[in-house]
């Protein structure tokens, strides 16, 4: 006779069944760890692209991050500018980026306006006129820190 007994096909799919359900978590792991570290490259890129157009005289003009925090987390977004600050910006440059739902902002040490952190970096040196840290905090589990020195600089842990 040719072919697989019926025991040897439960202990294959048995086997099968073990490996996929050990796989689940570490699945989920990388799938929040890749969220925030997409999330927090992208904002990080966003600051240091504002820093070196204010540095460059972009449009003779200072450039900036605003990053509008939502308590409750949803709608949160940052939006790269042109201008002295947010409210004096010219919205024609404007570059705005949506976090992902299950992402949100909180702030550490930044000055806020209501709870919102605009940072902007003057034209020539790019010297910013709001420096502190703040967090993009996964739902589930993790969290990434993003800071701006007093010369600009953006780090990110």
């Amino acid at each position: 006779m040719r072919g697989f007994t019926l025991v040897e096909l439960v202990i294959t799919i048995a086997i099968g069944v073990i490996l996929v359900v050990t796989a689940v978590p570490l699945y989920s792991n990388l799938q929040v760890s890749t969220q925030l570290n997409e999330q927090s490259a992208m904002i990080v890129q966003t600051l240091r692209a504002a820093r070196e157009q204010a540095v460059a005289g972009y449009n003779n003009s200072a450039s900036g991050v605003y990053i509008l925090i939502n308590p409750a987390g949803a709608d949160s977004y940052v939006s790269y500018y042109q201008g002295p600050s947010y409210a004096a910006r010219n919205s024609a440059y404007d570059q705005t980026k949506t976090m992902e739902p299950p992402l949100s902002f909180q702030n550490v040490s930044f000055i806020t306006t209501s709870t919102n952190i605009d940072i902007n970096f003057s034209k020539s040196t790019g010297v910013p006129n709001n420096i502190g840290s703040f967090l993009i905090v996964h739902s589930v589990s993790g969290q990434r820190s993003i800071a701006v020195n007093r010369y600009g600089a953006i780090s990110e842990n």
